[in-house]
């Protein structure tokens, strides 16, 4: 399989609030299609001492199986983090997704996934999903356009102060994924989701994902990039939207 990225240092700074539920899975797809097993392992150490002393460490692992015309993977994730002697980060995520290319252009997707996050009142999600992916152009590893739609069932169980809230519906899913070489250093890339939920169509999450990589030397590439999120009717008191901006080195190996 071809080379996959590790992440060997990320600074990331930026506003949060609880829960707001689209995961980009469009950055973690593989452009290999060789027929093998493959997969990939990152950790992630960040920290803060001063005023506020303030550490974090997180793991993923990614497992990739091709074989003809199915691609199989896996990512598991996990984040520990304290503030002040005080656990303020614990969250677990994993997704198992089936790809199946009906053609050139055409692609079948099955998913589930299931995650949850301690301190932005997410007790458990858990979905199973399906829908199609078409290329509108040939995706070369360096250059991609495509779109993608669906739909896909969850249960959202949330912790709040007063009470324990659960909800099970079904949400579309729908997402244009654009992957464009600025020159032979530099690639930009855009993510754009849009997931209504099916019986409430004005209560939708809405998520873009910018960036931009540049090769400096060999193998090593700075990625920065502009994460926005949106959630038109958040389960609490909170702000609707949520920015956040990372840089990180990035190593193909």
């Amino acid at each position: 399989m071809t080379a996959h990225s590790w992440i060997a240092g990320l600074l990331c700074m930026g506003l949060s609030a609880p829960a707001i539920a689209i995961t980009n899975i469009e950055s973690h797809r593989a452009p290999s299609t060789d027929d093998g097993v493959g997969g990939q392992f990152r950790l992630t150490a960040a920290g803060k001492t001063g005023n506020t002393d303030k550490h974090s460490l997180s793991g993923q692992l990614r497992l990739d199986r091709h074989h003809g015309a199915t691609h199989w993977f896996l990512i598991g994730s996990s984040e520990y983090g304290e503030s002040n002697g005080e656990k303020n980060t614990q969250n677990n995520f994993a997704h198992l997704r089936r790809i199946a290319t009906l053609s050139d252009d055409w692609a079948w997707e099955i998913f589930a996934q299931y995650q949850d996050d301690a301190f932005r009142l997410l007790d458990a999600r858990s979905l199973l999903g399906t829908g199609l992916r078409r290329h509108l152009i040939p995706d070369t590893g360096e250059q991609r356009l495509a779109i993608g739609a669906g739909a896909y069932y969850t249960r959202e169980v949330y912790d709040l102060t007063s009470r324990r809230l659960q909800e099970d519906y079904a949400r579309g899913n729908a997402y244009l994924s654009l992957q464009l070489p600025l020159n032979a250093q530099s690639t930009l890339s855009n993510i754009t989701y849009l997931q209504p939920r099916l019986d409430h169509l004005e209560d939708f999450y809405a998520y873009n994902d910018l960036s931009l990589q540049v090769n400096v030397a060999g193998s090593v590439f700075l990625r920065v990039a502009l994460e926005s999120r949106y959630d038109s009717h958040p389960v609490a008191d909170v702000e609707t939207t949520d920015h956040s901006y990372t840089t990180a080195l990035v190593i193909d190996f």
